[in-house]
Parts: structure tokens; C-alpha cells; sequence
């Protein structure tokens, strides 16, 4: 009886770590996948400020349209 008791405790434990490691694994790509966006935003915000404030980028939004931005000098975006 006891032994049984034990047994499905152990089951039932060994679930939920089943479980939890499989959502540790998802957070551990997901925080992976969010530290590889913001180093390719950094990367592009320094090719950014080296262009002229004259100069017209573009902004990808929503499926791949494009809409253009301007950078004035204070680095506010203009649209166009």
C-alpha cells in the first residue's frame, strides 16, 4: 500500500519535471531568440548613425512593405 502511494507520487513528479524542463527549454530559446533580435538591432542602429540626417532609409513593416523614414538631426523619424 505505502509502496504504491510512493510509486504514484514518484509518477506524478516525474510528469511535472518532464513538464517544467520542456517549458525551460522554450524560455531558454525564446530568451536565445530575443538576444540574437537585439543584437541584430543594435547592429543596424550603428550602420544607421553613420548615414547623413539627409539621408532616406527604409523601415520594413507588416509582410515585407516599406515605407520611408527620414532621420532629422535630433534623430527623430519623419515619415514621408
Amino acid at each position: 500500500m505505502a509502496g504504491e502511494i510512493n510509486r504514484e507520487a514518484f509518477v506524478e513528479l516525474q510528469g511535472r519535471m518532464i513538464e517544467t524542463s520542456s517549458k525551460l527549454k522554450q524560455v531558454q530559446m525564446q530568451v536565445r531568440n530575443k538576444e540574437a533580435e537585439k543584437k541584430r538591432a543594435f547592429l543596424t542602429l550603428e550602420e544607421l548613425q553613420q548615414l547623413p540626417d539627409e539621408t532616406n532609409t527604409y523601415k520594413s513593416i507588416h509582410f515585407g512593405a516599406q515605407v520611408t523614414f527620414s532621420y532629422g538631426a535630433e534623430g527623430e523619424n519623419k515619415r514621408m
